[in-house]
């Protein structure tokens, strides 16, 4: 299994930190890498955090509606201009009873006039903003709603860049190959090569003519010069392809048998072949 990086803002991924060593054994989710881009995502990834609280804030805010002292002002207001606008209307009425009996003029009715109308729209424009002050509007919280959440989705990929940035094992096994050293550049071949080690198999290459005798279940030992001692194992699967046997040409005319069937061979003993993967080795299969 190769690890390798993914190019992030299309940028080239260079290997800053290389936490294992090849032979070391590794766990599921353990860090193994770390990338020069992750302190500037991690900044990224910080400040789109600061703006989720701001945005939580202001929403917070508008909920909550206007300030005790602020509601308590514009009340003090109203109550003002509605006791101007008693006295207006009463100076308003009274010079029209003056004007029927003959003792104004018309222009002073007409200024009375102007000053009750005056302190009613006066009056009327203090109520309203009392009433939005005392209530928050359900457009203002929806904007606010949506800011949060936009907020909330550009924190999400900031997150997930700086996961890149991190490079982690998605299995437990061992460190088979380091393929690109702090300072480098991860190329197509990946940061490294990792594999399971915890149970190993033996691919034995069946000839043709042979894979009618072989079955699942039967007991197979393998030895090499490579092994001090020979290994046991057990058939655990048999391919159903055939294949051409890599070593040998498929010719009609030629006795050696150039087509296989792969036999998968799960060893009794792993922690000795895992230090020989890629090994060749001698199969029998016992029936």
């Amino acid at each position: 299994m190769v690890i390798g990086a993914r190019s992030i803002s299309g940028q080239p991924s260079i290997v800053a930190r290389l936490l294992v060593n090849e032979g070391d054994a590794i766990a599921q989710g353990q860090i193994l890498a770390v990338l020069n881009s992750r302190d500037e995502l991690a900044a990224a990834a910080s400040q789109t955090e600061a703006r989720i609280a701001l945005a939580q804030a202001r929403l917070a805010q508008i909920k909550a509606g206007a300030k005790p002292a602020d509601l308590a002002a514009q009340h003090a207001e109203v109550q003002r201009l509605e006791r101007e606008f008693e006295n207006a209307q009463r100076d308003y009425e009274r010079e029209q009873r003056l004007l029927e009996a003959g003792a104004t003029t018309q222009a002073a009715v007409d200024t009375r006039r102007l000053g009750f109308e005056s302190g009613t729209q006066l009056l009327a424009q203090a109520r309203s903003r009392l009433a939005s002050l005392s209530e928050f509007r359900a457009v203002d919280v929806e904007v606010a709603e949506r800011e949060l959440a936009v907020a909330e989705a550009e924190a999400a990929r900031a997150r997930a860049a700086l996961d890149q940035a991190v490079v982690r094992s998605p299995v437990a096994g061992r460190v088979l190959e380091v393929r690109a050293w702090p300072g480098e550049e991860v190329g197509p071949g990946g940061i490294l090569e990792i594999g399971r080690t915890d149970q190993m198999y033996v691919i034995a290459e069946v000839p043709e003519a042979d894979v009618a005798r072989v079955a699942t279940g039967q007991r197979a030992t393998i030895t090499a010069g490579s092994l001090a001692k020979p290994l046991t194992g057990i058939v655990d699967r048999l391919g159903s392809k055939v294949t051409k046997n890599p070593t040998m040409p498929v010719d009609p005319a030629s006795f050696a048998d150039g087509r296989i069937v792969e036999a998968r061979i799960k060893l009794d003993d792993s922690a000795t072949a895992s230090r020989l993967i890629n090994a060749q080795v001698q199969v029998v299969i016992r029936p």
